[in-house]
């Protein structure tokens, strides 16, 4: 089997089964997992897919930079805003804006680095409206960049309760950086038009899922 043939063919199996193992591949394909390792890694540094031990899982397509964001599920996204606001109660402020400083993350237009961290640990919020780029309930909840993961889950730390802004791109997918696991944020705010089916697991670990 061509290298081609077999890359084909992983992909189609991680779209089918939401992940692959390296061994069970392998066997399946009559060849050495040392090849099938090899298979995952190129596919990976080609954005197709996330290696982490022993196979692979879904790459998030949400990992680009900041405009390409802009034009990714952007009415999925308002639908979460939309229902994210909701969720505010009265006596919490939100008009006010008050900026954490630090290095900028051109990529994503964030503020990370020890300064940022340090700022942070001076303010408690009510709720904290988390941002990731993959949701899955082994994997938990992931980004595309270290520094970033940090400074996510330091505001996470510092707030009542974190709710996760999934668009229909996000669930079932992973990044290279775990922010935290699922389990430490409160609940998922999801756009409405994502199948029951690809939410089922989320409720199991204990995590409230708004539509």
């Amino acid at each position: 089997m061509l290298t081609i043939q077999r890359k084909h063919l992983i992909l189609e199996r991680l779209g089918r089964d939401g992940q692959v193992i390296a061994k069970q591949l392998s066997q399946e394909f009559g060849l050495s997992e040392d090849t099938i390792r090899r298979d995952l890694r190129e596919l990976a540094q080609e954005g197709r897919l996330q290696h982490v031990h022993g196979g692979a899982l879904p790459a998030s397509p949400a990992v680009v930079d900041f405009a390409g964001r802009q034009t990714l599920s952007t009415e999925g996204k308002a639908q979460i805003g939309r229902t994210a606001a909701s969720l505010i109660r009265d006596g919490q402020v939100v008009v006010e804006v008050i900026l954490i400083g630090g290095r900028l993350f051109k990529h994503s237009i964030v503020s990370v680095d020890a300064v940022a961290l340090d700022a942070i640990q001076r303010l408690r919020a009510d709720v904290f409206f988390m941002g990731v780029t993959g949701v899955h309930p082994e994997a938990g909840l992931t980004t595309g960049d270290l520094e970033e993961a940090y400074i996510k889950r330091a505001l996470s730390q510092r707030a009542a309760e974190t709710y996760v802004l999934a668009s229909s791109e996000k669930p079932g997918a992973a990044s290279p950086f775990l922010i935290m696991p699922l389990t430490d944020a409160t609940g998922l705010i999801v756009e409405p038009a994502i199948p029951d089916t690809a939410l089922a697991p989320f409720p199991e670990l204990g995590l409230l899922v708004v539509k």
